[in-house]
């Protein structure tokens, strides 16, 4: 028999976990495949993303079963073909000193699925899940990993509309000089890129469970 959901659960959980956290746990998995070794990078990749999935489970009151850990920790296919490619620029950059920036590929690669993973597990459990279960089971992991998996592709698509952020509106009276105007524009430009990738990662994750949602016993 499962168990039951806390009838108030939001009084014992904290529904989101720290942006600097989950920021930190991309760069842990930046780290993992930065490794120049073919086997090493996705079995420290699979501890990152465990232990992510763990933090998020936890925070609303559920457990991730072995199955379900070991289904949510699987890398993507992209993730674990970059470990090989990651141990062939590290030997071309050794040797040819000119290709080095091919070996941030795939470790950015993983710290942007890691990422996403801290940030589509918890909008899954906070605004999708239905189950009343205690429990999180292998067949229900997997299907979020899927979600999560193809979101990270969808997110780059040149046809997804994200939500529009809201503006913060105009100021009363522009004090700015032309030159402060352009500054503050590059600047606050560039600091909006997470936050648009984070709305195009959570648009298209929407997008996929809206065209097939999970059904976990």
């Amino acid at each position: 028999m499962s168990a039951e959901r806390n009838p108030t659960p939001a009084l014992t959980r904290a529904p989101v976990a720290p942006p600097g956290s989950l920021s930190i746990m991309a760069l842990f998995g930046f780290a993992a495949t930065a490794v120049p070794l073919p086997i090493l990078p996705t079995v420290a990749l699979r501890r990152v993303r465990g232990a992510l999935a763990y933090d998020v489970a936890t925070r609303h009151g559920l457990s991730l079963t072995e199955e379900g850990r070991r289904e949510i920790s699987e890398p993507s296919k992209r993730s674990r073909g970059g470990n090989w490619f990651t141990t062939v620029s590290f030997v071309a950059r050794r040797t040819l000193r000119r290709v080095g920036w091919l070996g941030l590929l795939p470790p950015f690669a993983a710290g942007l699925e890691v990422y996403a993973l801290g940030l589509l597990f918890d909008r899954y459990l906070e605004r999708v899940r239905s189950s009343q279960t205690l429990r999180i089971h292998g067949a229900e992991a997997r299907l979020v990993r899927d979600a999560i998996d193809g979101a990270v592709s969808r997110a780059f698509s040149p046809s997804l509309e994200p939500r529009p952020r809201l503006s913060p509106g105009d100021p009363t009276e522009e004090l700015r000089t032309m030159t402060m105007r352009v500054v503050d524009g590059v600047l606050l430009g560039v600091a909006g890129v997470p936050d648009h990738f984070k709305r195009r990662l959570e648009a298209a994750f929407d997008a996929i469970l809206e065209q097939e949602p999970p059904h976990a016993e």
